[in-house]
C-alpha cells in the first residue's frame, strides 16, 4: 500500500471535508470544528495539520502540536484518525511516524498521543511502536537524541 504523507498548508474543500468527516470519530460531544477553526490552526506554527493519501485520495488525518515550554519542547497528537483495519493500521503507522519526524525536526525529546481507551486497535500499534501507556488513553515516546 502506498501512502503518502502531506502537510496541509491552505484550507480547500478536501481538506475541511477530511477533518470535519472524522471529527466524530473522536468525541461522544457534539463537532466544534468548523473551516474557521481549521484556518485558524493552519495559521499558527505550532499546529500541523497532515494529512495521509493512498491512490490521490485522503485516507487518514493527523493533528500535530509543537510547542516551545520553559526548558524544553512539547510535541502532542491529539487527533488521529484512520481506519480500525489493518489497512488503517499502516496508515495510522505512516501518519505517526512522520509526526515523530516532525518532532524531532522541532527538538522535541518525547511525543505524546491522546487516543480514546476504546480504541484497541490504535492503542496497541502504538505500544508495538514504541510508546508506552502513561494512564488509559494517553501514549508516550520518548527519543533519544
Amino acid at each position: 500500500m502506498n501512502v503518502e504523507v502531506e502537510l496541509i498548508e491552505t484550507l480547500d474543500a478536501e481538506g475541511i471535508e477530511a477533518f470535519c468527516r472524522d471529527e466524530p470519530e473522536l468525541s461522544s460531544r457534539p463537532s466544534r470544528l468548523s473551516p474557521e477553526a481549521l484556518a485558524r490552526m493552519i495559521a499558527l506554527p505550532e499546529f500541523q495539520l497532515l494529512v495521509a493519501r493512498r491512490n490521490g485520495g485522503i485516507c487518514g488525518t493527523l493533528t500535530l502540536a509543537v510547542y516551545q515550554m520553559p526548558g524544553e519542547v512539547k510535541a502532542r497528537v491529539d487527533d488521529l484518525v484512520a481506519e480500525q483495519t489493518e489497512g488503517g493500521q499502516a496508515i495510522a503507522l505512516t501518519l505517526i511516524r512522520e509526526a515523530a519526524r516532525r518532532a524531532v525536526a522541532a527538538g522535541a525529546a518525547a511525543i505524546q498521543v491522546v487516543s480514546k481507551p476504546a480504541l484497541l486497535v490504535a492503542n496497541s500499534t502504538f505500544e508495538r511502536i514504541g510508546f508506552r501507556q502513561e494512564r488509559p488513553g494517553i501514549y508516550r515516546r520518548t527519543f533519544h537524541t
